[in-house]
C-alpha cells in the first residue's frame, strides 16, 4: 500500500489551517 505524499501534504496544510483558525478563535474569547 503506496501513500500519495502531495495528498498528505495538502491535508497537512489544511489541519495547520484549521488550527491556526481555532487558536485565533480561542485567543479572541479567552485571551484577554
Amino acid at each position: 500500500m503506496q501513500f500519495n505524499f502531495k495528498n498528505i501534504n495538502i491535508f497537512m496544510k489544511y489541519v495547520y489551517i484549521i488550527i491556526k483558525i481555532f487558536n485565533i478563535i480561542f485567543l479572541k474569547y479567552f485571551g484577554t
